[in-house]
């Protein structure tokens, strides 16, 4: 069994031009394996679900099933309210006594159904007839909701549980603060002090950039829900990853040497500047997970060969800050003589995947806010990347991966320039292209099989 943090970085080629030159590199961290133990800790959850008058709209408009489930409406069509209750219950059956849950429903105004309570056989029950008597309201007031639900989690909890808070809604904050930038920074204050915050949308309406930034700023995942079944999955997902991680608020810090020139990941993990480098955050871990970086050489590079740093800090389930290293040297050679050194090819096929995902992600957001100049600019700034790694790989050989991304790019050209996305198309092509750059699989269905 893994009993650290393991941390590799590795070149798509072991070579690159001193000037002019170009090559990607993968940084993978996996995290220490789970210790072999009766007793796992317990988990304090924080589900707080939207109410707003648009949740008790029909769940089949945005939402499939396979089969009739509880939770309908009076017509008998299951609402998107339907969907979380049946859900949340069974989420409640799959949890321990011990574990902890507070429920807080929001619409323009807030409230606690159940302050934090440890599930015992008495309080299942009232739980379970909490969850059933939810009924939809007004507005929808994301900012009080959050605070709301991070006022759960008191300094004795958050020493005693592994503490989470599910954000679940289909709207658009429209109450109080609505700015994404602005909502994220309570949840980076919460992931600062040990509590993951993650986000699950509903339906066509909700808005992708503040529902992945408050689980970017908060450690945690943001997943655009498709199904029962997807939510049934995710839900459970999330819980296990609250009683699982051993690796929390892991940030990588990569050092370039002089003259050397990175660009920014093609995860789209959230990036800072620092020092000669750069750091990227990738919150909490219960599987591994990867970026990948593009360096090159605008200014003649000295010398036959380059080191580059990485480093890991990470916070182990102690709480102990914990830091690992790793590096990986390249030699430097003449533009004519690159192509002597062979390619790491898969590398290179995740290279020409994510080009595509990072632009689809980044053209959806563009898209979805409106921007037609920047939607535009996104696209044409993803066909130049792919096309300088295609002429960087592929110079002397043909690749299967690389028809596939050319496809999609095209595919999204079409659909831009036509104007003809509509929300249902951005949220699933946002959801899908974001699990699969986040080291998840891209049906959440699966990961219950």
């Amino acid at each position: 069994m893994k009993q650290q943090l393991e941390l590799t970085i590795r070149p798509s080629r072991k070579a690159i031009a001193r000037v002019g030159g170009a090559l990607h590199l993968l940084v993978r961290v996996e995290p220490p394996a789970q210790p072999v133990q009766p007793n796992r800790q317990a988990v304090a959850l924080a589900l707080v679900i939207d109410r707003s008058g648009s949740m008790a709209g029909p769940a089949a408009a945005s939402i499939t099933a396979a089969e009739p489930v509880a939770g309908g409406d009076d017509t008998g069509q299951p609402s998107k309210l339907g969907f979380v209750k049946a859900a949340t219950l069974r989420l409640l059956d799959l949890m321990h006594d011990g574990d902890a849950v507070t429920l807080v429903v929001f619409d323009d105004t807030i409230q606690v159904v159940k302050p934090l309570t440890v599930l015992g056989a008495r309080s299942r029950v009232e739980l379970a007839s909490a969850v059933k008597g939810l009924e939809t309201g007004g507005s929808t007031n994301i900012e009080g909701a959050l605070k709301s639900g991070l006022g759960q989690f008191s300094k004795a909890v958050r020493k005693q549980f592994g503490c989470k808070l599910v954000l679940l809604s289909d709207g658009e904050a429209n109450v109080g603060e609505q700015r994404p930038a602005v909502l994220a920074e309570h949840a980076a204050g919460a992931a600062h002090n040990g509590v993951t915050v993650s986000t699950l949308g509903f339906g066509f309406d909700y808005n992708i950039a503040l529902m992945s930034q408050l689980a970017e700023a908060g450690n945690g995942d943001f997943t655009h829900i498709e199904s029962l079944e997807s939510l049934d999955a995710v839900l459970r997902e999330e819980f296990t990853a609250a009683a699982e991680v051993t690796a929390r608020s892991v940030e990588v810090t990569v050092d370039l040497p002089e003259r050397l020139s990175a660009g920014t990941n093609l995860n789209a993990y959230r990036q800072e500047p620092n020092g000669s480098g750069f750091k990227v955050f990738l919150g909490d871990l219960v599987r591994p997970k990867e970026f990948i970086f593009e360096v090159t050489t605008p200014v003649a590079m000295a010398g036959n060969e380059l080191t580059i740093n990485a480093s890991a800090s990470f916070r182990d389930e102690s709480d102990k800050e914990v830091q690992v290293v790793a590096a990986a040297t390249v030699a430097i050679c003449e533009p004519d003589q690159v192509e002597q050194h062979p390619i790491d090819e898969p590398i290179v096929v995740k290279v020409l995947a994510q080009l595509p995902a990072l632009t689809e992600m980044e053209t959806v957001l563009a898209y979805e806010a409106g921007d037609i100049d920047a939607t535009d600019l996104s696209v044409k700034l993803g066909r130049a990347a792919y096309e300088r790694a295609l002429e960087t790989y592929l110079a002397t050989g043909e690749m299967p991966e690389a028809a596939a991304g050319e496809a999609k790019l095209n595919e999204l050209d079409a659909r831009t320039k036509a104007r003809s996305l509509s929300a249902s198309d951005l949220k699933r092509r946002y959801g899908a292209s974001r699990r699969a750059s986040r080291s998840r699989r891209s049906d959440p269905d699966a990961d219950a099989k």
